[in-house]
């Protein structure tokens, strides 16, 4: 088994020259996909628990910014590589949701600890729907179905996100709940889009062939 990963889909971030030209350097230097995958996805966690927590917005955004921009490369190199692994993509699937998980629980943290409890429930909120939205295409993926649809991917939620509290950080108000109550709306659109869905291709599949 290689030590890389495919991931199904190609995001824009992936796609990019940029992207492109680091993913090659780091091959040529000797670094696999899943050695970036840990590296990135550590430093998004570091900078969401150590920033966030104590108020730095800023910073914290910055910091998580780069380490998802990292962790974004892994697929590309896999694919630039050629070699694949399942466990890569587990490792890729499994440090995203702690590094989400990191973000929006640091968020409501220290919103929690400031007083503002009703921004703190809509970093919660952020949270739970988030989940909710990768566990429906795992869930259907593991099922043998399709699951990736919707509006909400994963970049869309965390750019939501990052524009929301890198705002913040420079004292917009209302800016940050206003982002995380609207990644709810896209996040929990995105669910019944996926339940939808699965839901069809059920049918399909026990319907009988006419």
């Amino acid at each position: 088994m290689t030590d890389t990963q495919i991931k199904p889909s190609v995001s824009p971030k992936e796609r990019s020259t940029t992207t492109t030209a680091v993913a090659g350097f780091l091959l040529r230097v000797g670094f696999s996909p899943n050695a970036i995958t840990i590296g990135g996805s550590a430093l998004a966690f570091l900078g969401a628990v150590i920033f966030a927590p104590h108020g730095y917005l800023i910073a914290g955004t910055i910091v998580v910014a780069i380490g998802i921009w990292t962790d974004s490369i892994d697929g590309t190199m896999a694919r630039m590589s050629g070699r694949t692994s399942d466990f890569g993509a587990f490792l890729d699937s499994f440090l995203d949701r702690l590094v989400d998980g990191s973000i929006y629980a640091s968020l409501a943290y220290w919103l929690f600890r400031e007083g503002h409890s009703r921004v703190a429930m809509a970093a919660l909120a952020a949270l739970i729907s988030s989940y909710l939205v990768s566990y429906a295409r795992a869930r259907a993926e593991g099922l043998g179905y399709l699951g990736e649809i919707g509006y909400g991917h994963r970049f869309t939620r965390l750019e939501i996100t990052g524009v929301g509290t890198l705002l913040a950080g420079f004292g917009v108000p209302y800016v940050l709940e206003i982002a995380l109550w609207a990644l709810c709306a896209l996040a929990l659109t995105t669910v019944v889009q996926r339940v939808a869905y699965v839901r069809r291709q059920v049918i399909a599949r026990q319907s009988p062939m006419l």
